[in-house]
């Protein structure tokens, strides 16, 4: 069975945190570099609301590095339609039940999976910008 994993993004102060272990049930947030429990109804320090849990999609880009929701990737795609070195970002589609590429291209979006493209390098993410 594959291990799920996750970031989170806190929103109220722009950055991006790892996640040891997150417990529903309490009413505490420990104010650290990681998020150790965040309440599912707000500590008084940080709203739950600032919170975006981002999720491993169990694969990774041809550097080796972890692909998540949300991350801004560059690819080639394999149809000859589309040029090089476009920028997409990794989003779930509920209609495919699957993790893909969107991305714009000539006033169009469009939305491929992993195995329908080459090339993939993560860039960044929404919530950062490329870096």
């Amino acid at each position: 069975m594959k291990r799920t994993e996750y970031k989170v993004w806190d929103g109220h102060k722009k950055r991006m945190l790892d996640v040891v272990g997150l417990d529903l049930n309490i009413d505490w947030r420990q104010d650290v570099d990681s998020i150790k429990n965040v309440s599912a109804y707000g500590d008084g320090y940080e709203d739950i609301l600032n919170f975006t849990v981002i999720q491993y999609i169990n694969h990774k880009d041809d550097d080796g590095n972890k692909i998540f929701e949300d991350d801004l990737v560059r690819f080639d795609a394999v149809d000859i339609f589309f040029p090089r070195g476009l920028l997409g970002r990794v989003i779930y589609r509920e209609d495919h039940a699957a993790f893909m590429i969107e991305f714009e291209y000539d006033g169009d979006t469009y939305a491929r999976f992993f195995k329908e493209l080459w090339g993939v390098k993560v860039v960044g993410n929404k919530y950062e910008g490329e870096k």
